[in-house]
């Protein structure tokens, strides 16, 4: 309890520096960078976007298809990815289930790195501010950290109530102490939009993107707003809007908290962060025991050297 009080009064702020490669947010909590995201305006992330692809590839010896989604690169499909409603892939091929020409519906859960494609799934998630909707899964459950049994309870009975057919609904921590309409007008929301996805696949859509991914932004918001923000600090104008909008629509009572500022004289850049942001990228880290700790990345590992200081 005493360490929940000592949470609560520091202060949290929230800054978002857009720059004309790069968009970095960060999540500051007592002057210390606590969460760091970073965002290439060239090439933002793909996760959640949801595609109509067509498989081009069928590798029975790793249990993997390659989809073209019409994205730069073939996209990496495997039979996990294939079965949502089978707890495990076990005494299946993936071309039992999938052949080369197939068409399917597809959602991007990692991005392109180091020259491989996107990995994609069929098992489609629908992320709200205070549920997801899994389409096929058929399963509700309630976020670990709402603790309260009443609470839970509620949560719990009002996610089972508004299910319908096999979809799944997870109630998300933000959930907690929202009314019921509040948390159902979400749920409907993301069920609106997957019918929505649906009409757009049987409508004879080209192969590409169906839906697209939310950006970085809201992504960040989604999961990090609260009402014990402090502040947030744009230095951006379109963003500020962004910012304000979903600010008025989820938590309205930090929407006066959100400000625009110059690039020079607030953001990321300010209050000591620019020297933070350096240390994350430095091969040396030092403990407050007065320690260090060294790292180093090759191409087949990561080595870690402690230096305790003792000797």
């Amino acid at each position: 309890m005493k360490s929940s009080k000592i949470e609560s009064a520091l202060r949290r702020e929230i800054f978002i520096s857009s720059g004309v490669f790069i968009r970095r947010i960060a999540l500051v909590i007592d002057g210390r960078l606590s969460e760091l995201s970073i965002e290439s305006g060239a090439s933002p992330s793909l996760v959640e976007g949801i595609y109509l692809g067509k498989v081009v590839k069928v590798m029975p010896g790793i249990n993997a298809a390659f989809v073209n989604c019409g994205l730069d690169s073939a996209t990496f499909l495997s039979l996990k990815g294939l079965r949502p409603k089978a707890g495990d892939a076990q005494g299946f091929s993936i071309s039992d289930l999938v052949t080369e020409g197939a068409k399917v519906l597809v959602q991007v859960k990692s991005d392109e790195r180091s020259g491989k494609g996107a990995r994609v799934s069929r098992e489609v998630s629908l992320v709200g501010r205070y549920a997801v909707l899994n389409p096929f899964k058929g399963v509700v459950s309630v976020s670990n950290r709402i603790l309260k049994p009443a609470e839970r309870a509620r949560l719990n009975i009002l996610a089972n109530d508004s299910k319908t057919g096999d979809e799944g609904i997870i109630i998300r921590t933000a959930a907690e102490g929202k009314n019921s309409d509040t948390v159902l007008s979400d749920i409907l929301g993301l069920r609106a939009a997957w019918r929505e996805i649906i009409e757009l696949y049987t409508s004879g859509v080209n192969i590409g993107l169906v839906w697209q991914a939310p950006s970085g932004i809201q992504k960040f918001l989604r999961d990090r707003l609260g009402s014990d923000i402090d502040a947030i600090v744009v230095d951006d104008r379109a963003v500020f809007l962004e910012v304000q909008k979903y600010c008025m629509r989820y938590v309205p009572e930090v929407v006066d908290r959100v400000t625009l500022q110059k690039p020079s004289g607030g953001g990321v850049e300010a209050d000591s962060l620019e020297e933070q942001l350096e240390e994350i990228h430095s091969p040396e880290v030092n403990l407050p025991s007065g320690g260090r700790l060294y790292l180093e990345r090759t191409r087949s590992m990561t080595t870690i050297d402690v230096d305790t200081s003792l000797y």
